[in-house]
C-alpha cells in the first residue's frame, strides 16, 4: 500500500474516465471522480476531424482505434505519425501531426496534416 501513497490512479475506458487519489487509506467517494467522456468520445472527435480534413479517406472505427491506441501519449509531440489510410481503394501512407488538432489536442491520430507536410512526403 505504501507504493500507492499520494498517487493518482487513472482508468480511461470506452465510456468513462475514472480518477482516484490514493492517500494511504481505502479511498472514499470524495477521493474518486468519474468523467462521462472517455475513449468513445475521443474516437468520435477523431473521426469528425479526419472526415473534415480528408473526406476521401476510407477508414473504419476499428482502424482509427488502432491508430489511437498505438500512437497516443501524454506530452508534447516530438515528431509526425505515419499511418496507412485507404484512399480510393489504394493504401496511402500519410503524415499527421498532433500539435494542430483542434478539439482533440495532443492526439497524433487526429488527422490534421500540416501544410508543409505535403512537401515533406518525398522525404517520408
Amino acid at each position: 500500500m505504501e507504493a500507492l501513497l499520494h498517487a493518482l490512479v487513472i482508468d480511461i475506458g470506452a465510456g468513462t474516465a475514472d480518477f482516484c487519489v490514493m492517500q494511504g487509506r481505502y479511498p472514499t467517494e470524495e477521493d474518486q471522480k468519474t468523467l462521462p467522456n472517455a475513449g468513445d468520445s475521443i474516437d468520435e472527435q477523431l473521426v469528425k476531424l479526419i472526415r473534415e480534413r480528408h473526406p476521401e479517406a476510407q477508414f473504419s472505427i476499428h482502424m482509427l482505434r488502432e491508430w489511437k491506441e498505438k500512437w497516443s501519449f501524454v506530452g508534447e509531440p516530438k515528431d509526425h505519425v505515419m499511418v496507412t489510410v485507404p484512399i480510393k481503394g489504394k493504401a496511402t501512407r500519410d503524415r499527421y501531426h498532433a500539435g494542430n488538432a483542434r478539439g482533440v489536442r495532443k492526439h497524433p491520430a487526429a488527422g490534421v496534416r500540416d501544410d508543409d507536410d505535403v512537401a515533406d512526403k518525398s522525404r517520408a
